[in-house]
């Protein structure tokens, strides 16, 4: 038995919601191009839409990545509106031509959030103007199906690759990310609480913020762990000691100076292995966390919002 298979935790069914499929690849009739890491938003009113990553790789059964194609991994963003079924209406791919500058690679992880419109945050790598990772905003007009603004985001060093912060769905006066369970972004500088709470060690950031109403915001974040595993290749009838990745889900609790505080137990979408949580919206009684699954298909999980919020447990500091 591996070690995946000795770290139990519920499924979103088992803890009594649905997971819906959305989609394996951006376009059908081109199985290199996958559609993974679904974020939802939601424009306040009737309409909710999501973003998708669609990238040229996959990850083989030692947690390599592969390209489909060529030897550089490449991505784009796709945008479409949900019907009230919960299908999509008009999957089309983010036209960013016309910026300043231009993405060789792609922009990975959109994650969309409405303020006057669409926006969705991005991760940004080029080697011509941002050699380490970054985040960026992007302003999208889906008639047009095009990016109009971009800003990107500096980071604490030239370095060190940034990703995963995680942004408030409504403005607020506090802070303008979430850095960390423990860190926020306001303005150019990251502020950070002091702790030692084993509560919140090693989460990472996941789906942007939603509103709660009552000044405090839900978000789902995750831990990732690496474990070891020795595979079956058939092609070299031997085992190969590997590598995998495994994300366990929690959903967090902001106050509204984005500071942690409340959490719940950990739990898993699906099963072990690559899940990444991208979105997080309200509609009615339902929580809809958007996210995908093994970095090639996306999915819909719906569960009673109060439900998770009575599953919170105050944060320990």
């Amino acid at each position: 038995m591996s070690n995946l298979d000795k770290r139990i935790y519920p499924t979103i069914k088992e803890l009594g919601g649905t997971v819906v499929d959305l989609l394996r690849h951006s376009n059908p009739k081109d199985p290199n191009w996958s559609a993974t890491n679904a974020s939802i938003g939601h424009n306040g009113k009737a309409l909710y839409a999501a973003t998708f990553r669609s990238s040229n790789y996959y990850i083989d059964q030692m947690g390599k990545y592969i390209p489909n194609f060529g030897d550089k991994f490449l991505s784009k963003v796709f945008f479409s509106e949900f019907d009230r079924d919960w299908k999509l209406k008009k999957l089309r791919e983010v036209d960013f031509d016309g910026l300043e500058i231009s993405f060789g690679r792609g922009v990975e992880d959109a994650k969309l959030f409405y303020r006057d419109g669409w926006h969705f945050t991005g991760v940004v790598l080029d080697k011509h103007h941002t050699p380490a990772a970054r985040m960026a905003i992007f302003k999208y007009d889906p008639r047009k199906n095009k990016v109009v603004s971009y800003e990107k985001i500096a980071g604490r060093d030239a370095n060190v690759p940034e990703k995963n912060w995680m942004m408030p769905s409504t403005p607020n006066d506090h802070y303008d990310w979430v850095y960390g369970p423990n860190q926020v972004v306001i303005g150019n500088t990251v502020q950070t609480w002091l702790t030692d709470s084993e509560d919140i060690s090693n989460l990472r950031g996941g789906s942007n913020l939603a509103d709660l109403g009552d000044e405090t915001s839900l978000a789902v974040m995750h831990r990732t762990y690496f474990d070891m595993t020795s595979p079956y290749i058939s092609t070299t009838f031997a085992t190969v000691q590997s590598q995998l990745r495994d994300y366990v889900h929690y959903f967090v609790r902001f106050d509204k100076h984005g500071y942690a505080m409340q959490i719940s137990p950990g739990f898993r979408f699906h099963q072990a292995g690559v899940e990444y949580a991208a979105g997080l919206v309200f509609k009615g009684p339902q929580a809809i966390v958007s996210f995908g699954r093994n970095d090639v298909s996306s999915h819909l999980a719906f569960i009673d919002k109060d439900q998770v919020l009575k599953s919170l447990k105050t944060i320990t500091y």
